[in-house]
């Protein structure tokens, strides 16, 4: 009996100085719902260099929201998504950073403004109508705006209207120097600001390679005074920009003026004209179309007028492009008569097209000290 009752001493004494038991081996099912606090995981300010997976870890000087890690892989902790007002996974604190979007910046996580052009608010993001145009409403335009690809106005309603800009430029405009060498086929347009006045429009060719002057472009100069003696030339020249002289273009020049004096007995005028790579003639390629006929005026006539004459138009272009053509001339011979020639060109001559031309009169005079006078020139392309 006494052995029985110390037994029982015995194993009431080991229970009550048991302190901690093992939760996974000493209990069957554990219920913390009526515990007055509970601490499941490990705490700190640090996360423990050393981890097994399935470890847990509460770090105390976190973000709200943000204190839970876990050991994913031996020795790595992982932030575990939380929930609670301050944020959430990886998340930069919400306070202060109302309608702002969730972005990154590779490394971590920012809020930031959704910049000019858009709205948001607590419900929904938004295009901002003030500043940013919609295609199916009218849009108005108070700054300067860059366009760098297509702009196009097509269908039946499409309407631009400039009629109240103080100033406009809708054709590309520069240097002849700087013009395309490619562009849109019979539509694009192109100014060239150093060609002569009447000669800047161009159109792009039919084959988009290059631009042509537009429509009947024309100069009329009068060279008052422009004189020249047997064998000279006139000084008066006309620039033909390259490119303007295509297929099917045609270059007119009328020309008049009048004798001034006559060396000795009849005097004679046949002209011709000269188309050269620089302007004067004197060097670069200088290519003469054939004279046109002798026109001889009575001795001792003065103030005898003449007119020239010539049209000449463009079978070919490029490097070694053809012009075919004829001219007439026609003059007073005497007080009371007048003569004419007329001059075919045969098979043409051979202009380059594809650089500037200058166009040039010359008259030959066949009589010493027979001289006359330009008044007048005029040169049509179309």
């Amino acid at each position: 009996m006494m052995r029985g009752v110390l037994l029982w001493a015995w194993l009431v004494a080991s229970a009550w100085g048991q302190t901690s038991i093992d939760l996974r081996t000493q209990s069957k099912s554990v219920d913390f719902s009526a515990a007055s606090s509970s601490r499941p995981w490990k705490t700190g300010t640090a996360l423990p260099a050393q981890c097994s997976v399935g470890d847990s870890f509460f770090k105390t000087d976190a973000p709200a929201g943000q204190n839970l890690y876990a050991c994913t892989v031996t020795n790595v902790w992982t932030l575990l998504s939380g929930s609670g007002g301050g944020g959430g996974a990886g998340l930069p604190p919400m306070a202060g950073n109302a309608n702002r979007l969730l972005s990154n910046n590779g490394t971590s996580a920012d809020w930031r403004g959704v910049g000019v052009g858009l709205s948001v608010n607590a419900t929904s993001l938004t295009i901002d109508t003030v500043t940013v145009p919609q295609k199916d409403t009218t849009n108005s335009w108070t700054q300067a705006n860059t366009f760098q690809a297509l702009l196009s106005a097509s269908g039946a309603g499409a309407v631009v209207d400039f009629a109240g800009a103080a100033a406009t430029r809708p054709i590309q405009a520069g240097l002849s120097s700087m013009t395309p060498g490619s562009c849109i086929a019979t539509q694009e347009m192109y100014i060239k600001t150093d060609a002569p006045a009447g000669q800047q429009l161009f159109l792009c060719n039919a084959l988009g390679t290059g631009f042509q002057l537009l429509g009947i472009q024309h100069s009329t100069q009068t060279p008052s005074g422009d004189a020249l003696s047997a064998g000279g030339t006139f000084a008066t020249n006309y620039l033909i920009p390259a490119g303007t002289l295509a297929v099917g273009k045609t270059v007119e020049i009328l020309a008049g003026g009048s004798s001034t004096t006559d060396g000795s007995g009849a005097q004679q005028f046949r002209f011709a004209m000269r188309l050269c790579t620089v302007s004067g003639c004197a060097t670069g390629t200088v290519v003469e179309v054939p004279a046109i006929g002798d026109i001889t005026v009575g001795a001792n006539e003065t103030n005898a007028s003449w007119f020239l004459r010539v049209a000449a138009s463009a079978q070919s272009s490029g490097a070694a492009g053809v012009l075919v053509g004829q001219g007439e001339s026609s003059g007073k011979t005497g007080a009371t008569t007048t003569a004419s020639s007329v001059m075919g060109w045969g098979a043409g001559v051979t202009v380059d097209t594809t650089v500037n031309q200058y166009v040039q009169i010359r008259q030959i005079n066949a009589l010493s000290g027979d001289s006359s006078v330009l008044r007048q020139l005029v040169v049509r392309i179309h």
